[in-house]
């Protein structure tokens, strides 16, 4: 897994579609992309970075889960048949 997120791969990383991505990278807080050319064409975020932001987002502030996102959860808590 790479240590980096595409601009073009941020909606699939975060789990959200793409307006709901273009709000979220509006806010303040949200990591600040690298720009691997200098003309702000080729924007990439560190996971890292990423990760430390969905994860320090106060309960009142997170966004709702995603429906695929919460599935997928709920599909890997479910015992394995026996």
């Amino acid at each position: 897994m790479s240590a980096v997120v595409r601009e073009s791969d941020l909606p699939t990383y975060l789990g959200y579609p793409e307006r709901t991505c273009a709000n979220v990278k509006r806010r303040p807080d949200f990591p600040k992309p690298r720009d691997l050319t200098g003309t702000g064409k080729r924007r990439i975020w560190l996971r890292s970075e990423l990760d430390s932001w969905l994860s320090a987002l106060p309960p009142a502030e997170r966004l709702p889960e995603p429906p695929q996102l919460r599935a997928a959860r709920l599909a890997r808590a479910q015992p394995e048949p026996t």
